[in-house]
């Protein structure tokens, strides 16, 4: 494997960690380099930054340009359109030879020329000799023309990844959801990936017919990791190190997380910490201190989960976490508590399992709630 990381956690999967999601990450691959805009929307922890990014490197590989932004770091519109267009901007072999090897930014390189471009009707000029005193809709529309420029200028396609792109409403609410809209919708060599882990606004987003962004993109649901995969993945990985584990103590680690990315990992790795001074093969006693060690260092972040929620949503959370119904003769207003359930499934704290059943989506959670 690519990565020297045994089990990482607390960052997206690198090269060979993504587990099992071969077809999904083959299938997304070639609808971006078709040109076809994606929207992947799941949860937080469950792996679609990893997958994402496995898919930028694979079309950075096969020529594609690639830029990247998350904005859950950005604050402004003048950061948006920074980072997005020094994302773009280091595409340019010229530009990032020259930053590195003289120390200076982007903007210093390009002190002088003026980059125009004209998609139809649309016309866009900015002079980076006037970036810092610029308005900030004028960077972001330099920002946004940038991926169709280099990809016109260079004849390849461009692929521009979004990170929790729910957050765009924060930065300049629906006028900045317009002007992307009026102009990625001109553009012939740039496609987009659209990140989210707040599902019910991705999905105003994009299925709203009063959204600009309505139908704009293709919605692709995440799909699991299979338990087997998840058993040839971790022996593999410990037998890097010279371990083996036993199929007890991998049915103990699976029940706990229930094949959760993230939570997997994290038992994974702490198993492995456990067991250095244990004997060899790991076994049902070791993977489940290491359950107990992870839900411990997780607590803060459930807690924190559900602290967020109003009071029916924890009630709901509760019966489910004691195998209790939902629903009870003794409910006074079973609205609101179906009204809970839609908030929790639009979260990714539930997924619906049939009608009327549901279940976590992430098991420890559940453990949590059962212990505290």
């Amino acid at each position: 494997m690519a990565d020297d990381a045994l089990f990482p956690i607390g960052v997206p999967a690198g090269e060979g960690h993504v587990v099992d999601r071969e077809d999904f990450v083959e299938s997304l691959t070639q609808q971006l380099s078709d040109r076809v805009s994606v929207v992947l929307s799941a949860p937080r922890r469950t792996g679609k930054t990893s997958v994402a990014l496995e898919v930028l490197r694979r079309l950075n590989s096969a020529g594609v340009h690639t830029a990247a932004i998350d904005l859950a770091g950005v604050l402004s519109l003048e950061e948006f359109a920074d980072g997005l267009s020094a994302e773009c901007l280091r595409n340019l072999p010229l530009v990032g030879r020259l930053s590195r090897a003289i120390g200076r930014s982007w903007r210093e390189l390009l002190a002088r020329p003026e980059i125009r471009l004209r998609l139809h009707d649309l016309e866009l000029a900015a002079s980076l000799r006037d970036w810092e005193d610029a308005d900030p809709w004028q960077k972001v529309n330099l920002a946004l023309a940038l991926p169709e420029l280099i990809g016109e200028r260079t004849g390849r396609r461009f692929v521009v990844m979004m990170d929790e792109f729910q957050l765009v409403r924060d930065l300049g609410a629906a006028a900045l959801l317009r002007r992307m809209r009026s102009v990625f919708q001109l553009q012939q060599h740039t496609a987009f990936l659209f990140l989210g882990s707040q599902g019910s606004l991705m999905h105003q987003l994009f299925e709203s017919a009063r959204e600009p962004f309505f139908r704009y993109a293709v919605g692709q649901p995440l799909p699991p990791v299979p338990d087997p995969a998840w058993r040839k993945y971790i022996r593999e990985r410990l037998a890097s190190r010279n371990r083996r584990i036993g199929e007890d103590a991998l049915d103990a680690m699976l029940d706990a997380t229930g094949g959760h990315p993230y939570d997997t990992m994290e038992v994974a790795y702490y198993t492995h910490l456990l067991a250095r001074e244990r004997p060899d093969p790991i076994d049902r006693a070791c993977v489940l201190a290491a359950v107990d060690q992870t839900e411990d260092l997780l607590q803060a972040v459930f807690q924190a989960e559900i602290e967020a929620l109003g009071p029916k949503a924890r009630l709901v959370l509760g019966r489910l976490a004691h195998a209790r119904p939902v629903y009870t003769a003794e409910d006074r207003s079973q609205s609101a508590l179906r009204a809970a359930v839609r908030e929790l499934l639009q979260a990714g704290v539930l997924v619906r399992h049939g009608r009327g059943r549901y279940a976590f989506g992430e098991p420890m959670l559940a453990r949590h709630l059962r212990r505290t």
